[in-house]
Parts: C-alpha cells; structure tokens; sequence
C-alpha cells in the first residue's frame, strides 16, 4: 500500500511549521494553505495566523441540493463552491491544506468535502483541536486578515483521487440498500446522542422559527450508536480528539475494527463527520458518510395525516418501515408539529443524483460510478 501519511497535527507541529516554513515532504508537497472553518465574526475574533476563512455555512461549507428524492439543506458543496474556494486561497498541487476553525465538527465536515472532492488523506492535514486548543498550547491567534494570495485556476476536477464520489459519500439510494441487506461486511453508525437514537419524539428540530420537526423519530435499521462528542476531550466540541488509543478502544467495544464496510450518519452531515475524521483520517479504515442524515431520513415518510411525512403513501422511498428503520416515533402523536415545506418527488428515478450530477460536472459518466467502499490509503 505504500507510506499511510498521517492527517491529524499537533499544534506544536503548526506553529513549527507557520515559523520555519513547511519544506518539501515525502510527497513533494512544498507549502501550505491554512483554512479556518469560521463564521465571519468567529473569524474576526481569532484563528491561526495566515488561515483563509473557509465560511461555517452555506457559502462554503455545505449547499441545498436535490437528491432526486427530495432537496436538503447540508449537502456536499457543488463543484463552483469548491473552486471558488481553492482558486481565492491559492491551493493547487504543489500546497497541502491545513484545515482549523473553532468547532471540531465543522473541521471535521470541511475534510470530508476535500475528501468527497477527489483530495488525497497526503495533501490534507487536520489540526487535532480548534483555535482554543492552539491558544492553550502557548500560540497567539491572529485577528487580522492575511495577504490576498494571488488566484489560481486550479480545479477539484483534477484532483488526484476522483475517480467516483460515491467513495466516501452515500447516497439515499445505497443507505436504503445497506439498512435492508443484513450484510456482516458492513456496519451502520448513528453519531447524535442515545436519546435521538433512541427515538424520543422531538429530537430532531427542521424549522427553528417555526418549531416543526421531522415526520418520525428512530434511527436506521442495525445501526448502532457513538454519540460523536464521546470521541472529543471532555466530550466539548472545542476539544481535540482522543488519543488513538481510546479511540479504538470506543470503537472496538461495538465491534467496529475496520475489517467491515463502515456508514456513518447524524443530524445533518456534522457530528457525523467527526467519526468521519477519526475513521478515515485517523485509523485510514473504510468509511462512507450518509450527508443527508436523520433530517432528510426522519422526512421520507407517508403523507397521512397522522404521520405528516412529505412522500406518497405508496412511494418506494419511504423509510418509516421496519425493514429501513428501528424505534419508529411519530412526532405528530406526541403533539409536535412536523415541517411541512420542501420539494419531494415520491416516485423520483433515482436518489443519487448529487454524485451524479457531480461527476457530470468534472466531464464524468455515470459509468464512472461505483458504490464499493473507498480502498483505505488513497
């Protein structure tokens, strides 16, 4: 398989680097580009010294897109958010990128984009903890912006590692397959806390302003549960990862070894991608995240008036079935209002039309499209 390079780096390491100059590594990498995954104000108050923003939301982090199925809030960024990102901040070939911020999950969700988007684990390094963690370790944060670099026109369609974007995404289309197969290869993991796994009606707010929530608690068929925060020092979302150690030690303690086909899902395509992080970045063991998480699965329900849910009773999508989902909780029989708005198509062709669409975009076909699991290392 050849040299697994390591992802996670200490602040001790950044600042080493942001002092000395990176040098040229094994992989001929010869400089670097600092994110921070911020919002503007956050941004403004501190971050790494020379870090871009890398904006926490919808201009960068993630996008409202349609699966085919339906049209969601927290998808994978689109191929124009991702260039307009690495062309203003100068990352091309020759520059690994650093990612930091201020929220672990959302360090977390901006690897995985680099990830979705053909970047190699060797070209990408993820501070282990956020600007509070590099302030404790004695490194004075910068409020002020960097030097505008100069554009490039480098483009994630010539990124090293596209080949098919279901390598570490999936889709509604494959989660409905992985939930209803009963295969020992693979093993689903649910990252939000017991209580949302375990269905208690009204765990999963759609609409803050309106107080609306999805169709239905409960969590998909055979999954099991590591609520991601258990994985963070001291449990906080500022901290940084546990050592390796307890991480395998949590991990192994429900018989995830890396030996099966991991999914991993959560609310809305962030805590899950802390797990994301440790499994990918940290152990390089195979690992898909399901972005659309529980507010997309919780909506795919009958259109009943006791359920609420946004699909046709007799569409093929729906997932409130114990063949696709455990622990069925209606939120409307507890008395809380279900979301009604969106765009649903209950007898849509395909649920996979983001990697599709995706490919389609870097001049690909859909004959480009596979849904094994990554090959750990690339």
């Amino acid at each position: 398989m050849g040299l697994i390079p390591e992802v996670m780096i200490t602040p001790k390491t950044l600042h080493s680097w942001l002092t000395m100059g990176y040098g040229v590594d094994t992989f001929g990498y010869n400089r670097m580009v600092v994110l921070a995954v911020d919002s503007t104000d956050g941004y403004r108050r501190g971050h790494v010294p020379g870090a871009y923003l890398l904006e926490d939301g919808p201009a960068d982090l993630w996008s409202t897109r349609s699966n085919g199925i339906s049209v969601d809030a927290f998808q994978v960024p689109t191929r124009a958010q991702m260039d307009a990102l690495i062309r203003r901040t100068n990352i091309d070939t020759d520059a690994i990128i650093v990612i930091t911020g201020s929220r672990m999950n959302s360090i977390a969700r901006a690897y995985f984009n680099f990830r979705y988007w053909g970047f190699p684990r060797q070209q990408l390094k993820v501070l282990n903890g956020t600007n509070a963690t590099y302030a404790a370790a004695g490194s004075a944060l910068q409020t002020d912006n960097p030097a505008v670099p100069e554009p490039c026109q480098y483009s994630v369609c010539r990124t090293k590692g596209l080949s098919s974007f279901s390598a570490v995404r999936a889709s509604v289309t494959e989660m409905l397959s992985v939930a209803e197969d009963n295969n020992p290869s693979t093993i689903i993991i649910d990252s939000r806390p017991p209580a949302a796994y375990a269905g208690n009606p009204g765990g999963t707010l759609l609409n803050k302003d309106q107080n609306e929530y999805v169709a239905f608690e409960g969590h998909i068929r055979t999954a099991v549960n590591i609520d991601y925060k258990t994985l963070l020092s001291g449990q906080s979302n500022t901290n940084p990862l546990l050592p390796k150690e307890e991480l395998l030690g949590a991990l192994n303690k429900l018989d995830i070894n890396g030996n099966r086909a991991t999914f991993v899902y959560g609310s809305s395509g962030e805590g899950d991608a802390v797990l994301f992080l440790v499994l990918d970045a940290v152990l390089n063991w195979p690992v898909k995240l399901y972005d659309g998480g529980w507010s997309q699965w919780g909506q795919l329900a009958g259109n009943s008036p006791e359920v609420g849910g946004m699909l046709q009773e007799d569409s093929p999508w729906r997932t409130d079935s114990a063949a696709r989902s455990e622990v069925i909780s209606y939120n409307k029989s507890f008395g809380f209002d279900v979301a009604t708005g969106g765009t649903f198509n209950s007898y849509a062709q395909e649920g996979d039309a983001i990697n599709r669409l995706d490919l389609e975009a870097c001049g690909k076909t859909e004959e480009h499209l596979r849904t094994g699991p990554i090959a750990p290392g690339y």
